[in-house]
């Protein structure tokens, strides 16, 4: 870690502190970039946009509140990926089901593969509450 360090430093000596941040970050948006292809393909995931490190797919959708909302962002999403496409919040990874056959196909015909699937906080705050 020191030599990556040392070697930091040379190049923000040599070529300045704004250059040598930017290629840095050049270089972890393109490992970032082909790590996530790979992955997509290796775990047999559903296609979708790129993650960026940390705030996974939140660049791509809207702000709350704001146009031209989240659900014109879902949509382009679906023209550019398909009906069934996946985004990153975060860590936190997420199928999106964007149409009647996909919901029908995933709900239905492969009911025992989402059975298991963890219940959100949200869920279980506003619908999954008991009765009082």
């Amino acid at each position: 870690m020191g030599a990556l360090l040392s070697k930091v430093r040379e190049l923000a000596e040599t070529f300045g502190l704004k250059k040598t941040i930017a290629a840095l970050f050049a270089l972890l948006l393109a490992k970032n970039t082909i790590f996530y292809k790979v992955l997509y393909k290796l775990k047999n995931l559903p296609p979708g946009p790129v993650p960026l490190p940390v705030i996974g797919n939140f660049p791509y959708l809207s702000p709350p509140n704001t146009p031209p909302g989240i659900h014109i962002d879902f949509w382009n999403l679906t023209k550019a990926y398909g009906p069934v496409y996946s985004l990153w919040f975060g860590a936190n990874y997420g199928v999106v089901l964007n149409s009647r056959e996909a919901y029908f196909e995933a709900l239905k015909t492969k009911q025992d593969d989402f059975a298991n699937r963890p219940q959100l906080r949200s869920y279980q705050a506003t619908i999954a509450r008991e009765p009082r």
